[in-house]
């Protein structure tokens, strides 16, 4: 009894530690993920900032946030001829989606 007690322990022990790392390695990734604009840029990000009272980063934030917003819903990953030869359900679906739009124009 007392060896499988042990064993269990063993094996919460190894599972704690690999939950660590794994959580750690995942707050280290995150912290280093940045994107890289050009000066002139970051300086007109810099005065909008300033003139709402707030950081850049939440200029860009919110910049980024409203752009996929408007972005939802519009298929711009448009499939390519190869993509659709060998999947013709990709056919299928660009078919409905033009059907879908050409009775919302005409409804309109």
């Amino acid at each position: 009894m007392t060896e499988y007690k042990s064993f269990i322990q063993n094996q919460l022990q190894k599972m704690k530690a690999i939950a660590s790392q794994f959580t750690s390695t995942k707050n280290s990734d995150n912290q280093n993920k940045r994107i890289t604009v050009d000066s002139r840029t970051y300086e007109l990000l810099e005065n909008i900032a300033e003139a709402q009272q707030t950081t850049v980063g939440a200029v860009i934030n919110h910049a980024l946030g409203q752009y996929v917003k408007s972005r939802q819903g519009q298929s711009n990953l448009h499939a390519t001829l190869e993509r659709k030869e060998k999947n013709p359900l990709l056919y299928l679906d660009a078919l409905s989606k033009n059907l879908h739009v050409e009775r919302k124009e005409n409804s309109a």
